[in-house]
């Protein structure tokens, strides 16, 4: 059975859920480090970003 992706839609960016290596907090903003690429920071809260993502 193939694992169904999930993609996060995070203002205008879209991240696929399974490239997600972990999610912290740096002042006000939230650092979203990918498995592959560039970690991306975000003025979105951090509470919500870990209610949208599960496997972390």
């Amino acid at each position: 059975m193939e694992k169904i992706k999930t993609w996060i839609m995070l203002g205008d960016l879209f991240i696929d859920e399974s490239n997600i290596r972990s999610v912290r907090k740096n002042g006000k903003q939230t650092i979203i480090e990918r498995i592959q690429g560039e970690p991306i920071a975000t003025n979105i809260d951090y509470d919500k970003v870990k209610l949208l993502i599960k496997e972390i």
